[in-house]
C-alpha cells in the first residue's frame, strides 16, 4: 500500500468469535513484522489464542522456525 511516507504493508488480525481487529501498517513485510503482529495480538485479546489461520505470504511462512 502507498502512503505519503512511502511503500506501507498491512497485517491484518480478526477474531472470529468477537469481531476484535488489530491492522498495523508496518515498513516491511519480513518474519520480524510478522512477529512483532502476533505477538501484539496476543497481548491484546483477554483470552488464550489456539489458532492461528495466515494467508501464504513469506513473512509468516517461516514463523515455525523463530523461538
Amino acid at each position: 500500500m502507498r502512503t505519503a511516507e512511502g511503500e506501507s504493508h498491512l497485517h491484518v488480525g480478526i477474531d472470529r468469535t468477537s469481531k476484535f481487529a488489530l491492522a498495523p501498517l508496518v515498513d516491511q513485510a519480513v518474519t520480524a513484522t510478522a512477529r512483532a503482529f502476533l505477538d501484539a495480538l496476543v497481548a491484546a485479546v483477554p483470552y488464550r489464542v489456539e489458532i492461528v489461520l495466515t494467508g501464504s505470504g513469506i513473512p509468516f511462512a517461516d514463523l515455525r522456525a523463530m523461538p
